[in-house]
């Protein structure tokens, strides 16, 4: 059973993985075509988290295969140079999954047990929690199991404080004539946050991928500047594209990538614009044999999509509002901030790991630089996902150990 109380489909209707090989053979995956079918087969946020991540993992040799011309996928070891945007998404995608998984338990109200190692901290946020405010234990516990889905990331006292603080305050605010009628409500509302902001990552960047592979082999040796003035998406212009792109071009070799491109031009950096100067940056980095220059194209391009992304198409599904009695959608993201994870393989990224290196900004000393941070705010999630992109640019094979794809018996993922 989905979120909604359907039937859940026995496999997402969605582009299957591809197995290892030249991605010059890989057939483009028809996104538009599986969002069409799972609106009309009214999937549910499990099935079409499933069906994102399958896109994503099938868009992302055919990109790669742009910027590293006869990229072979997983079957050659991986590739070398930075990884495109797609192959990252498909490992946040995937933890979405996880994430999704834990608001089914609060839906069942039948939390997993914790494990050894998250027993003791499971155990003190539901402690907090019922201390509080007085919440029963089996809610408690069914709300803590929720929050502390990596719970690496609340072994700070500080951090386990104010969690709990808040895990009691939303708890408080949400509707429901009984305890566990309010978890059940709670789990309902963060599913469909995590669904939304799928459904809305896969509507423009998975689509537009598959558009610009389109495009590509109907335009066989397009240059990039051809890339700009021929290929349009929704709310780009060939004068602002090529703007962008050649701003991005000239500071892609900056000891930083660039990340800010409002600054540069606030009208050119909106819209669709970012999405064809990245593409047209991915042509860039395919023509250019110097490793150092061809990973600053790719990390410039990936940071163009990434801002599209985080500040255009999901931002608004943090700030959807709830019923009168929940805040917003906000709330939930705060609380699940400082245990925020994204495995790229056997690389692991967190946001408590990250934070460490974050000044405390509301100098309380019952509070975290973790727990001072909001995934729902720009300014936190964009510095944060590239943060995670920057560890995976350190050992880019972690990249290519794709959740969903079948790895060769040979295959040795890098430590």
């Amino acid at each position: 059973m989905n979120l909604n109380g359907e039937t859940a489909l026995p496999e997402p209707v969605a582009p299957p993985p591809h197995p290892p090989a030249a991605s010059g053979a890989l057939a483009i995956p028809d996104v538009s075509g599986f969002l069409a079918r799972a609106k009309a087969d009214g999937l549910g946020p499990a099935e079409l988290n499933r069906g994102a991540t399958n896109s994503y993992e099938a868009l992302a040799p055919l990109f790669q295969d742009i910027v590293e011309p006869g990229f072979a996928g997983i079957a050659s070891g991986a590739s070398q140079p930075y990884p495109n945007w797609f192959a990252l998404a498909a490992h946040f995608s995937n933890e979405t999954g996880a994430a999704l998984k834990a608001t089914e338990l609060g839906q069942s109200l039948a939390p997993q047990p914790p494990t050894k190692g998250s027993r003791a901290t499971t155990f003190a946020l539901k402690a907090m929690v019922q201390l509080l405010g007085g919440v029963p234990k089996e809610a408690a516990a069914v709300l803590a199991a929720m929050a502390a889905v990596n719970i690496k990331g609340y072994l700070n006292v500080k951090t386990l404080w104010v969690t709990a603080q808040r895990l009691h305050q939303i708890y408080r605010r949400t509707p429901g004539g009984s305890p566990l009628e309010r978890v059940r409500f709670l789990s309902k509302i963060c599913g469909e946050l995590l669904a939304d902001v799928n459904q809305r990552e896969l509507s423009e960047m998975g689509i537009a991928g598959q558009q610009y592979l389109v495009f590509r082999r109907s335009h066989p040796g397009a240059t990039p500047e051809q890339v700009c003035q021929q290929f349009v998406l929704s709310g780009s212009t060939p004068a602002a594209a090529q703007a962008l792109y050649g701003y991005a071009l000239q500071h892609s070799q900056d000891p930083v990538p660039p990340s800010n491109f409002s600054a540069f031009a606030p009208t050119a950096a909106q819209g669709g614009n970012l999405l064809v100067a990245a593409f047209a940056l991915y042509e860039t980095a395919g023509q250019t044999n110097n490793r150092a220059r061809k990973n600053g194209l790719i990390a410039t391009a990936n940071n163009l999509i990434t801002v599209r992304e985080e500040r255009d198409v999901v931002a608004p599904a943090y700030w959807k509002l709830g019923p009168p009695q929940l805040t917003n959608r906000a709330a939930l993201a705060e609380l699940l901030t400082p245990g925020l994870r994204v495995m790229f393989g056997p690389l692991e990224w967190t946001f408590a790991r990250y934070a460490k290196g974050l000044k405390e900004i509301q100098g309380n000393p019952a509070s975290s630089a973790a727990a001072e941070r909001n995934w729902a705010m720009f300014n936190d999630r964009l510095p944060a996902v590239l943060n995670a992109f920057d560890a995976v640019y350190q050992h880019p094979n972690t990249a290519w150990d794709l959740p969903n794809v079948e790895k060769p018996v040979d295959w040795n993922p890098p430590a």
